[in-house]
């Protein structure tokens, strides 16, 4: 079930709709719209699509002349329209299914001018991903629709003012019931696999990742935990927890197979439940201070059929 608190005080809320709004999209379909105004659009990715491929990682840097980490349109000049969507040989992902609808839409106006959404030159010629989750992770993630929003979006995240929050089952229950683990992340790229050490590392970066246990199933020993991270690294939540002895339950490379298969996990226990906007916003998006954009779901229901 889908929810969100707060209306946004942008006129154009809710104007270039993709289809219904909610679970009922088809589900070949990587994503259903739960929000959208003329700056953003907050999706619900279904869990086993890619959030985006390599091509349309190398499109999307096009789109907005440069990286996600800081690759604005320079000068306000128009964004670049690829030929079409790519998706690669996995099929269709969040980013590839954006570029389809958002180029079906309307042509990119030109250099200078208004498109039908009145940005002008501000406004991509299709949503782009402002953040990654792993294929088998389900839930909320935000896109950007014009450059402005963009910077937004990067600059909340890095001064702790855009609150990602998770839902998980994790195997055993964790003591104490809530606290904030900290830790140092090593990515090994060759791998696509990171490590989680309790000292500082070289070349690791310092990660945090604060919990709270919502619920326990004695009979299954699983527990439900709420999980808040400010800035997210790869494989993060999963790795962490599973490094504080207490892996997510269905996670094929950091949990325990033999779990895994005793309790029948069906796929990766692991959501993207809220993005929470912090209050005192500035820049184009300071109309969504402190909004809370929630997508729940009940894995407690689900343990406790475990149990």
């Amino acid at each position: 079930m889908a929810s969100r608190s707060g209306k946004a005080a942008d006129p154009g809320a809710n104007r270039m709709g993709d289809g219904p709004r909610g679970p009922g999209r088809p589900e070949s379909d990587p994503y259903y719209v739960m929000y959208e105004d003329r700056h953003i659009m907050l999706v619900v990715k279904r869990a086993g699509f890619l959030s985006e491929s390599a091509e349309d990682a190398a499109l999307r840097k096009a789109a907005v002349g440069g990286s996600m980490a800081g690759g604005l349109m320079p000068g306000g000049a128009a964004p670049i329209a690829p030929a079409a969507p790519a998706g690669g040989s996995g099929g269709p992902t969040v980013q590839s299914h954006a570029m389809k609808v958002g180029l079906a839409r309307a042509p990119l106006a030109a250099p200078g001018k208004e498109d039908a959404e009145g940005l002008g030159g501000d406004a991509f010629a299709y949503p782009v991903i402002t953040h990654r989750l792993d294929r088998n992770t389900g839930g909320l993630m935000a896109l950007a629709k014009t450059a402005g929003a963009l910077e937004c979006l990067i600059d909340y995240g890095r001064a702790g003012m855009l609150t990602k929050g998770y839902k998980c089952v994790v195997l055993g229950c964790p003591n104490p019931p809530s606290g904030t683990l900290v830790g140092w992340l090593f990515k090994d790229a060759r791998k696509s696999e990171v490590y989680v050490y309790r000292e500082r590392r070289a070349h690791a970066s310092r990660i945090e990742t604060a919990y709270e246990t919502e619920g326990y199933a004695v009979g299954a020993d699983l527990s439900v935990l709420r999980v808040t991270i400010t800035s997210g690294r790869t494989h993060q939540i999963r790795a962490h927890l599973a490094a504080a002895g207490h892996p997510i339950l269905g996670d094929g490379r950091y949990g325990e197979y033999a779990r895994n298969k005793a309790l029948k996990a069906d796929g990766q226990m692991l959501s993207s439940t809220s993005l929470t906007f912090g209050a005192g916003l500035g820049g184009a998006l300071g109309y969504l201070s402190g909004k809370a954009f929630v997508s729940d779901v009940d894995y407690m229901g689900l343990i406790m059929g475990k149990a």
